[in-house]
């Protein structure tokens, strides 16, 4: 049988890959080459080198321009005639002529030194930057250069370099640097180099481009300063004179613009265009650093690589249009049954056949929707059982009407028929009435039962299984002992009235969630109440033919009498004999001492405060359960609720269980999501074995009945994946059956009690007979994985067919053939073949064979 996904069309989707690979590679190697050959003679790369290397060459020039200037005018500050000359100035007693005096001394001085010092425009300005000398602007002399943007920037910083633009248009490289002998500030020294031609043909000389410096002259632009040769200078005076030049921008905004094609004459130009910056950092001239383009042939070879890769491009995309179709189409057909899903319940699955080399997705969507459909049908199970309250009783094989064949123990508190001073106030009677109900629902779990309805102060509690008879009427003898002691000396209600009665009952729940019984047991019941005076327990005479010979053992009797009320004989247990037989320790057949029932609030093994009695110990059948009690208890160690199991020693052999605490151990060890973890173990305080483990919220099985076959499929599927993960550590169960399967709310499956069969030994049965123990485990063996397997398998036909399977269990009943899913009869078959050898080797065999069923 395959386990596996579908596989895909390897052979004919490697083709499409590969084809598509290949025009791919070959797209790619006709661009590289293209590319290649196209850039191969980089006819353009001389060009930009050029302007790369004119552009370093500018700005070396104008950094060493500034460096020069700024070192004359500290040298011309130095002098000491110019120094008594601004003193002079700066002077209140000074007069107009001795000043003239001054400044044409300071004038030739500026003369004298300009070719020494290497500059060609020098001034000299007094501490208000008024103008003291200048060396070939003399119709400065006298003016105030205060808001010319170089001094302005000296006022402040003493010190500034910058382009100045002159009033004619002409740029300037100029520096300043203040006289100021012992910090006694005297004036201002400015030398400066024109930009010009020469500076340009300095730029082309040093690095083979052409340079022209650019100014604004009356709203206009015009180069003042050009080494472009005499057809490319008028082709530069054209696109400075055409609006929107490229110029215009770099003034405007002060950046660099590079990569700028100038067509310069008959030639194009690479060019770098360039701010000329002020000593504010404003563009007052630009810098244009060009060079010509290299003009080729043109190659044919690009062109017909071009085509030959446009070509493989269109070849390329017809080829992924067709892929992508194939691939895509049923990629829609997913999407389209993804989005159908929700609104069909998950019930249409894709088609593996038809999804081409998709099919492992196929099948992958297949195996989700399966299990969404199977999680959404158990969850939905489980919130029924849950809203159907109650219950904890096994399930059993009643017919299809819903009624089953029960024993009740109906309880009058005839205390509280009426308000008075036996009751005290209202509010003193409403507490002792939760208490005596909270006494009377322990009383009654201790034994087995469960507390199913109540009205006022009349209570029924609901017994099933092969000794519910003597349970119901134990447990209805300990609860008259319990409420029959007054409170006080000042006590004077009357104790309560019991009756038992066995017979068909029909349970159904009402809107708010309580569940109301119905049924001619019911009615019985109801009827003993009437006749029965306080202090009473009285027995319906089938109950009484079943439990005579177990109360004669006790030493007890029941009176037979006429009813009052109908003529149907009584037995009637009065309240000695009812505390006699609660008191009857030693008896065969009885509970001793140290057997004593659990009650919620009392402190067990010192440690587990009991919570609520879940179940106690009895027989469940002919064979005989194991006797103990199931508790929900706070553990005082640990701090949190438990689940402790107590085995009564006539379940475990204690003296064992040194020899238990290896496996037991191995148990507690082992941790995963699906099964209650074992917390402690070890000797009760009442001569047998406890056991604590993870107390787990849910739904047990026996609550889940008409389960859908989706959901029926997914928690066996859940159940063999719990036991799948204890068999692959070394571990088994030994004792699966439903009050051990847990669903808690979302549909998630937990398995409880793991450690339990070690500690009970071999042959113990479960609630559901000898129907879940393996033929092995009949005969007296432990059992191992496929004793697991078989009761999972039983379990599972159970829930698949409505009712236990025949015979071994190996035989379907004949109505329900053909309804099961194909492949689920012959697994469930194999689960519960009579020799171990012919089952499913462990969980994970029987979990991989169920992944190949679909409901």
């Amino acid at each position: 049988m395959s386990h596996g996904l579908p596989r895909p069309g390897i052979g004919r989707l490697a083709v499409k890959i590969f084809v598509v690979a290949l025009v791919a590679v070959a797209v790619l190697a006709a661009a590289v080459l293209t590319v290649h050959l196209m850039l191969a003679p980089e006819p353009d790369r001389p060009a930009v080198d050029a302007v790369s290397r004119g552009w370093a060459a500018f700005t070396s020039q104008q950094r060493e321009r500034y460096q020069r200037l700024g070192l004359a005018c500290r040298l011309l500050a130095t002098e000491p005639s110019l120094r008594e000359v601004l003193r002079a100035a700066g002077g209140a007693e000074a007069d107009d002529e001795e000043a003239a005096r001054g400044s044409a001394a300071l004038t030739d001085l500026l003369l004298q030194r300009r070719d020494e010092l290497h500059y060609e425009i020098a001034l000299v300005l007094d501490s208000e930057a008024r103008v003291v000398a200048a060396s070939d602007m003399p119709g400065l002399l006298g003016q105030d250069l205060s808001a010319l943007p170089l001094v302005a920037r000296a006022l402040e910083e003493g010190t500034a370099r910058g382009v100045w633009r002159r009033d004619d248009g002409s740029l300037v490289h100029a520096a300043v640097e203040w006289v100021a002998p012992d910090f006694d500030l005297l004036g201002y020294v400015v030398t400066g180099l024109v930009i010009d031609e020469v500076l340009a043909l300095e730029v082309q000389r040093t690095s083979g481009s052409g340079t022209a410096f650019v100014t604004t002259d009356g709203g206009g632009l015009r180069a003042v300063g050009s080494s472009f040769d005499a057809a490319a200078a008028e082709g530069l005076a054209a696109y400075l004179a055409a609006p929107q030049a490229g110029v215009e921008a770099v003034l405007a905004s002060g950046d660099t613009r590079e990569g700028v094609e100038l067509p310069l004459g008959e030639r194009l130009y690479e060019a770098l265009l360039a701010p000329l910056r002020d000593a504010h950092g404003d563009a007052v001239g630009a810098v244009v650093i060009a060079a010509p383009l290299a003009v080729e042939a043109v190659d044919p070879l690009p062109l017909a690589l071009a085509a030959g890769a446009a070509a493989a491009l269109l070849l390329a995309f017809v080829a992924a249009l067709l892929l992508a179709r194939a691939t895509l189409s049923p990629v829609g057909r997913f999407s389209e049954l993804v989005r159908a899903a929700p609104r069909e319940g998950f019930a249409r699955r894709p088609d593996a056949d038809r999804a081409g080399h998709l099919a492992p997705l196929a099948g992958a969507l297949a195996a989700l929707f399966r299990n969404l459909q199977e999680e959404r049908a158990l969850a939905a199970a489980v919130a029924a059982g849950e809203s159907a309250g109650g219950g904890g009783a096994a399930a059993t094989d009643g017919d299809e009407s819903g009624e089953e064949k029960v024993t009740l123990l109906a309880v009058d508190l005839r205390r509280f028929a009426r308000l008075g001073s036996a009751t005290g106030s209202a509010r003193e009677a409403v507490e002792r009435l939760h208490r005596d109900v909270a006494r009377t629902r322990s009383l009654v779990a201790a034994r087995g039962g469960r507390l199913a309805a109540a009205a006022g102060h009349r209570l029924l509690a609901v017994f099933a299984g092969d000794a519910a008879d003597w349970a119901a009427v134990e447990a209805g003898a300990a609860v008259l002992g319990a409420l029959a002691e007054p409170d006080s000396a000042f006590d004077e209600g009357e104790p309560p009235a019991l009756a038992v009665a066995r017979g068909r009952v029909a349970a159904a729940s009402e809107a708010g969630g309580a569940e109301v019984l119905l049924g001619p047991a019911v009615q019985l019941a109801e009827g003993l109440l009437r006749e029965a005076a306080a202090g009473d327990l009285v027995l319906a005479r089938p109950v009484h033919k079943t439990v005579a010979e177990r109360l004669e053992a006790r030493g007890v009797a029941a009176s037979e009498q006429r009813g009052f009320l109908s003529p149907q004989p009584l037995f009637v247990l009065d309240a000695a004999a009812a505390a006699a037989l609660a008191a009857g320790g030693g008896a065969a057949g009885s509970d001793t001492a140290a057997d004593a029932p659990a009650a919620a609030g009392d402190v067990v093994e010192e440690r587990f405060e009991v919570v609520e009695v879940v179940a106690a110990g009895r027989p469940d059948d002919l064979r005989g359960d194991l006797r103990g009690d199931l508790l929900r208890a706070r553990d005082r160690e640990l701090g949190e609720v438990v689940a402790l199991r107590r085995l009564a020693p006539s379940a475990v052999e204690v003296a064992a269980l040194s020899g238990l605490e290896s496996p037991l151990g191995g148990v507690r060890r082992f941790a995963h999501p699906a099964v209650a973890t074992l917390f402690d173990f070890g000797e009760s305080s009442r001569g047998g074995v406890f056991l604590s483990r993870e107390w787990v919220p849910g739904v047990a099985l026996p609550r889940l009945s008409d389960l859908p076959l989706p959901a029926a499929l997914g928690l066996g599927r859940q159940l063999a994946a719990a036991l799948a993960a204890i068999h692959a550590h070394g571990l088994f169960h030994g004792r699966v059956k439903p009050e051990n399967v847990i669903t808690v709310p979302g549909g998630v499956v937990r398995l409880t009690d793991l450690g339990v069969a070690l500690a009970a030994g071999p042959g113990s049965s479960t609630s559901a007979g000898d129907r879940l123990l393996a033929p092995e485990q009949r005969g007296g063996d432990r059992g191992d994985a496929r004793s697991d397997v078989f009761a999972a398998g039983a379990l599972l036909a159970r829930l698949v067919a409505g009712r236990w399977w025949s015979g071994e269990g190996a035989a379907l009943a004949g109505d329900d053939e053909g309804n099961l899913p194909a492949g689920l009869e012959e697994i469930l078959r194999r689960c519960l073949e009579v020799d171990p050898a012919a089952r499913w080797a462990d969980g994970g065999d029987l979990l991989r064979a169920l992944e190949d069923v679909s409901a």
